[in-house]
């Protein structure tokens, strides 16, 4: 706050508070507990005069700029103009002259019918990324103290969200090109942590079916799918600070963005990358394509999962069970997987499950001594960025009932993802800078 508005914060406090106080029940003091709300209706009400007042005064401002180059005002159409404090309506002229019109308050003020300024769209956004556009409106009427519908809602955040995954494009784009700028001379950290996962979300597809010669609607159909968001995380051991990627595409996209993402925690050619996921097909492949010095952890939950599931299916059941899944994993943890193998080997003749098991571990050999990795301070499961897909991708993608058009997907992710990645101040400041600079 500038120098500027300091009397008159220090003068209109001081009125207020005299109102506030003038109004308490001498007999229930406790009242004062409620003031504030009440101070909040009322400068509410301040702040929507104030802004019809700047508005108007700029609208006339710039009429009269007009009429001086020797416009005439033809018609005075009123506009809405949606504004933190509420809706105001102020006159948006249209001025005349030989050969052309124009409209001053929409050229000048960038301001037309139903604009909402910046910081209503911020507010809209920030409830629309986090709950149904439906709820946004109601959380938002209830904050702000007037109605913007759900259609409305979700027009905004998805405008908000496209920005937003050039925003995101953007900032991991620089994170690589500096990366290589200066990749000889780049000093990164010794070890960083990267994991990866996938979840699923339902995507739809709809399409209109026409009759060729009237172009009348025949049918409309929707196909719904569940389709694999894949989420990443990157940062350095020890430390709470994460930076998260997720997308709805292949592992190679992911990888990359897991890479930069490991750059700007610190990475450098001389990195050591411990890898932490489970073993889904190509998974592994990706992370060592990406991270020469991988260290690849296999989950220990997964790899516990299937061992209950051998249990069963050699039929082990209940104290046996428990016992021979307890002796593999510490047989595996403690670096006997060649033993394990050997077991498995024989135990596939009669059991087919037993074979895909030995066959699973048998491509992890190297990611399974889970004491050693315990006692180098690496995590052994991927419980992190498990995490990370309930509140980064399902906790708004996943609401019950919604279903997503694919291409609009990692748009809502990058908009959850800045916020995670604790870039949402930032994105805001550069859309500002970028609308004032246009």
């Amino acid at each position: 706050m500038t120098e500027l508005y300091t009397h008159f914060i220090h003068q209109t406090s001081h009125e207020l508070a005299n109102l506030l106080l003038a109004t308490l029940d001498a007999e229930r003091l406790e009242q004062v507990q409620y003031a504030d709300q009440e101070a909040k209706a009322i400068l509410r009400q301040v702040g929507q005069q104030a802004m019809r007042l700047v508005f108007a005064t700029l609208a006339e401002r710039v009429t009269a700029e007009a009429q001086a180059e020797g416009f005439t005002v033809e018609r005075r159409p009123s506009i809405r103009v949606d504004t933190l404090f509420g809706a105001i309506e102020i006159e948006s002229p249209y001025v005349w002259r030989t050969g052309e019109g124009h409209r001053p308050v929409k050229e000048r003020l960038k301001v037309s019918h139903a604009t909402r300024t910046p910081a209503v769209e911020r507010a809209l956004a920030d409830f629309g990324a986090e709950e149904s556009f439906a709820q946004a409106s109601v959380r938002f009427a209830e904050h702000y103290g007037f109605c913007v519908g759900a259609s409305t809602v979700g027009r905004v955040v998805t405008s908000v969200a496209r920005e937003a995954a050039e925003y995101l494009a953007e900032k991991l784009t620089a994170a690589e090109v500096e990366y290589e700028r200066a990749r000889a001379g780049r000093h990164g950290v010794a070890e960083l942590l990267a994991e990866l996962d996938g979840c699923e979300i339902r995507t739809v597809q709809c399409q209109t079916i026409r009759d060729g010669a009237t172009q009348k609607i025949i049918s409309r159909m929707r196909e719904l799918e569940w389709r694999e968001v894949r989420v990443g995380l990157a940062g350095r051991l020890g430390s709470a600070t994460r930076t998260y990627v997720a997308r709805l595409g292949s592992y190679a996209e992911i990888g990359r963005d897991l890479f930069r993402a490991a750059i700007i925690e610190g990475l450098s050619p001389a990195t050591k990358v411990i890898g932490v996921a489970d073993g889904g097909q190509g998974l592994r492949e990706e992370l060592a394509l990406q991270f020469p010095r991988l260290q690849f952890i296999l989950d220990k939950s997964h790899v516990v999962g299937h061992l209950y599931e051998t249990a069963e299916a050699l039929a082990y059941d209940g104290r046996r069970r428990e016992q021979w899944v307890t002796r593999k994993v510490a047989q595996l943890s403690a670096g006997g997987v060649k033993k394990v193998l050997r077991e498995l080997r024989r135990k596939a003749q009669s059991c087919e499950r037993a074979g895909r098991l030995r066959a699973y571990l048998e491509r992890f050999q190297d990611a399974l001594c889970y004491d050693r990795f315990k006692a180098a301070g690496y995590p052994v499961g991927s419980g992190e960025v498990e995490s990370a897909h309930r509140y980064i991708p399902q906790k708004r993608l996943k609401i019950a009932g919604a279903s997503w058009k694919a291409e609009t997907v990692n748009q809502m992710l990058a908009l959850r993802l800045i916020r995670a990645n604790g870039w949402w101040a930032e994105f805001w400041q550069q859309r500002q800078a970028q609308f004032l600079a246009a």
